[in-house]
């Protein structure tokens, strides 16, 4: 079909435009690949199926680039899909990538959501897309895309009042905190000082955030904190609540005076008595 001419009625239903040095295009004619020419000529690919199946597919992932001395990722039309804060990050394999904020390491996927925080020394693929073996402080443990410990969670145990956590039924770590929460995508919040009130709740003493390791990604300076979404966490001082990543940074202004996660996806922020919706990223998009 070399002598084929560009009609828009004459390609199948896949067409794909992609921005590059050269005036070609791939598009399917009669169920094959072809490159178009601008001219409308079509030289056919069917020789190379196997390969050009994987290069259309690896078009649809989100772009590695660097700006400004950052990394992130782009379309095939050079738009910015994921922000550019990444000081490295790797090609996507799948559904996820590796990247990289001050020498941490963690995972995303494909629309910057955290697969696995970005906590870690070290981050190695066990089984494909399924499970990783990471490293903090010297210890090395397998997790799942999610974050999680691959085998049975850590729990939490009590010894003369102090809290900490087993795990397969062996000490996990220390009994050192006055309440914690359970462990959720690799990290848990933990209180020191604080009283536990008859109706459950903790009142008083500063909370903070730890990793599987045992040691504080977060030191216990906050008057409360709570999970949100996405590796955002709800935090309250004496200005009010806002909310923080695991790099301890602001992601949202301490200055509401509620904020609320709703699923997975959003939550909302109050303030003034107006409400405003966040999203997963900790964003107000809505007013």
């Amino acid at each position: 079909e070399p002598d084929a001419k560009l009609d828009p009625f004459y390609f199948d239903d896949d067409f794909v435009s992609f921005a590059c040095d050269y005036p070609i295009t791939p598009a399917k004619i009669n169920g094959v690949w072809h490159l178009i020419q601008l001219s409308g000529k079509a030289t056919s690919l069917e020789k190379f199926e196997p390969i050009v199946n994987q290069f259309i597919e690896r078009m649809n992932e989100p772009l590695l680039s660097k700006q400004n001395g950052k990394f992130g990722y782009t379309d095939m039309f050079g738009n910015e899909v994921i922000p550019f804060v990444y000081t490295d990050a790797d090609w996507f394999t799948g559904l996820f990538a590796k990247v990289t904020i001050n020498n941490m390491k963690g995972l995303i996927n494909t629309d910057n959501t955290l697969a696995i925080p970005i906590i870690y020394d070290e981050i190695t693929e066990i089984a494909e897309g399924a499970s990783y073996k990471v490293k903090r402080g010297g210890k090395e443990f397998e997790v799942d895309t999610y974050g999680n410990l691959a085998t049975p969670t850590a729990v939490t145990a009590n010894d003369y009042g102090k809290v900490g956590y087993i795990w397969q039924g062996r000490p996990f770590i220390d009994c050192k905190f006055d309440f914690v929460t359970e462990f959720l995508r690799g990290f848990a919040l933990v209180n020191l000082g604080g009283i536990q009130q008859p109706d459950g709740n903790i009142q008083g003493g500063k909370w903070g955030v730890i990793s599987y390791a045992g040691d504080y990604i977060i030191e216990p300076t906050y008057d409360e904190l709570a999970f949100f979404t996405n590796g955002i966490i709800r935090a309250k001082n004496n200005q009010g609540w806002g909310l923080i990543n695991l790099q301890n940074e602001i992601v949202l202004p301490f200055e509401y005076t509620e904020i609320s996660a709703v699923g997975d996806s959003f939550g909302t922020a109050k303030k003034n008595e107006v409400e405003f919706t966040i999203n997963k990223f900790g964003k107000i998009v809505e007013r």
